[in-house]
């Protein structure tokens, strides 16, 4: 969404969201001569990075929402499989109040009775994707760290190399590997 506007702003020659841009146009005066169409060019790659790394999440965007909480999401919207469990669900006070006290949706899902199988599948499908909550958080926090630090060289592969190495339980034996390194001879 920023992103659109960032561009709608860039063609109507407004710099109300980029403060540099906006001062050095000012210091620059009457003179200044805009390459419009290299920074809606670098607008619009950035948006194409962003469907290409958050693709998959806008798939599965308003199922996210009902399963993160399942007591404000529209009946409508919520796939038909699940509808009746969540019509039970949001009209019963006591699963409602423990949704808000645990505040843990893997506790929560984990609690509720054996009526509301096809919601609890439901949320194991996005459970399962993490492992646990913490995975969840740790992954997250590794993936926003390494896209600040190495933002424009970090590549799908890369991603998947450091999340991988980032959430193992195995610990690697600098020692032995650097042993097994040759060095290089010159010629």
């Amino acid at each position: 969404m920023k992103i659109k506007l960032f561009i709608k702003h860039i063609d109507e020659k407004k710099l109300d969201h980029f403060p540099n841009c906006k001062e050095a146009v000012e210091e620059a005066g009457i003179n200044f001569h805009w390459k419009i169409d290299k920074m809606k060019d670098i607008l619009i790659q950035l948006q194409s990075q962003f469907s290409d790394r958050f693709g998959d999440f806008e798939k599965v965007s308003s199922k996210l929402k009902v399963f993160a909480n399942p007591f404000s999401c529209d009946i409508e919207e919520v796939p038909s499989n699940l509808q009746m469990n969540m019509i039970d669900l949001q009209s019963n006070d006591v699963l409602k109040s423990t949704f808000y006290e645990l505040k843990d949706l893997v506790k929560f899902y984990g609690s509720l009775p054996s009526d509301f199988d096809e919601l609890k599948k439901f949320a194991q499908q996005f459970i399962t994707i993490f492992g646990s909550t913490y995975l969840c958080e740790q992954t997250f926090s590794i993936v926003n760290y390494r896209k600040n630090k190495c933002s424009s060289r970090l590549t799908d592969e890369h991603l998947r190399a450091i999340l991988r190495i980032a959430t193992t339980n195995m610990t690697a034996n600098i020692q032995e590997i650097a042993s097994q390194i040759q060095p290089q001879t010159s010629h």
